[in-house]
């Protein structure tokens, strides 16, 4: 990637944004269709502190829209752009939030910033947006399954491999069960999947539970395991291959019974002769 004036943001995030108790906003551009371009002048992660001793934190923490529309005192244009006008954006969406639940802490408000930010760039949280891009409506609905597979129902027979995944349109903590039993549980995620290499003969409600701080999203499916059907097998060949041998197509062997006809019930009686 080429930067402008061949600048690398990388660590360039410092001062009071680095703290990890404060919400280090970047900026996407608001010219962008889709809002998911980064500014190329938008500091990135990690925030490096060297005194008293050196650390690295991750940063920044979120991102938003710049090109801000304002009125009133500071002489700005308007619209006007850059990580001032994204975080100004991020403030409002953090404010509105508060009004809406005045009895949250301010952890708990970041924690809802973050889980309900469109996850861009890398899964999870990076270096570039944080953990994405702040969408205010996300903020106050619960999270959303927006696709899982495969559908259900799922039939397998015994011992075989199954995958099941979900993606989701908030940051959760999926919690994977069987039948009520947990099974695996992931953290801070968008996406993520189970699979099972030990399928038992019956039949199994396997649940994929999304929760984060603005509620639950749950994805169910039920699981038929059935037995496998016997497998062909160098036995069924050999015994084929006695009967084709034990055949007797001449004259004293064609009408075994008696009744006047050649028919099946004959090479079925030769059968039973041979083998007897």
């Amino acid at each position: 990637m080429v930067y402008t004036d061949n600048i690398d943001p990388a660590d360039s995030i410092f001062g009071h944004p680095a703290v990890p108790s404060v919400i280090a906003v970047g900026a996407i551009d608001a010219s962008d269709y889709g809002n998911d371009d980064i500014e190329d002048f938008s500091s990135q992660g990690p925030a490096t502190i060297s005194y008293p001793s050196p650390v690295s934190h991750p940063k920044p923490d979120i991102c938003g829209v710049d090109g801000v529309t304002v009125t009133g005192a500071g002489g700005f244009p308007s619209p006007f752009y850059g990580t001032s006008a994204a975080a100004s954006h991020v403030a409002a969406i953090a404010a509105q939030l508060w009004g809406a639940f005045p009895d949250k802490t301010g952890d708990e408000i970041c924690s809802v910033l973050y889980d309900s930010a469109v996850d861009l760039g890398s899964a999870g949280h990076d270096n570039i947006y944080g953990y994405g891009r702040a969408d205010a409506l996300n903020t106050l609905t619960p999270p959303n399954i927006t696709s899982s597979a495969p559908p259900s129902n799922v039939n397998d027979t015994d011992g075989s491999s199954r995958t099941f995944n979900i993606s989701i349109n908030q940051t959760v903590n999926v919690t994977w069960q069987i039948n009520g039993t947990v099974v695996q549980f992931n953290t801070s995620v968008t996406e993520t999947s189970y699979t099972n290499t030990s399928a038992v003969i019956g039949v199994w409600n396997v649940s994929a539970v999304a929760s984060n701080t603005n509620g639950t999203a749950v994805q169910t499916w039920i699981w038929n395991i059935t037995e496998m059907p016997p497998a062909f097998t160098t036995a069924d060949a050999v015994i084929a291959l006695e009967i084709a041998v034990g055949s007797r197509p001449h004259d004293d062997a064609m009408d075994v019974n008696g009744d006047g006809s050649v028919t099946s019930l004959d090479a079925l009686m030769i059968l039973q002769a041979v083998f007897s």
